[in-house]
């Protein structure tokens, strides 16, 4: 039986990656396929995610990282 891990790149709720995902997923399991689909959000790592941006604002690591360069950032 071939065997796949999924996973989208995207931690986004609306992630259209991560729907296209889904469908291959439902896609690879009806020809037979054990799919483990897995989400980045659901860990705790450093991904970017701009709904908890949007939601809380820019972390502050970044805001004091980019204090000293402001133009830049």
């Amino acid at each position: 039986m071939t065997k796949i891990l999924a996973l989208s790149g995207s931690s986004r709720r609306d992630s259209l990656n991560q729907k296209l995902l889904d469908r291959a997923v439902l896609g690879a399991r009806e020809a037979g396929a054990e799919v483990t689909p897995i989400r980045l959000s659901d860990f705790a790592l450093p991904i970017y995610d701009a709904d908890w941006e949007a939601e809380h604002g820019t972390p502050g690591r970044h805001i004091r990282l980019c204090s000293p360069a402001t133009e830049a950032c």
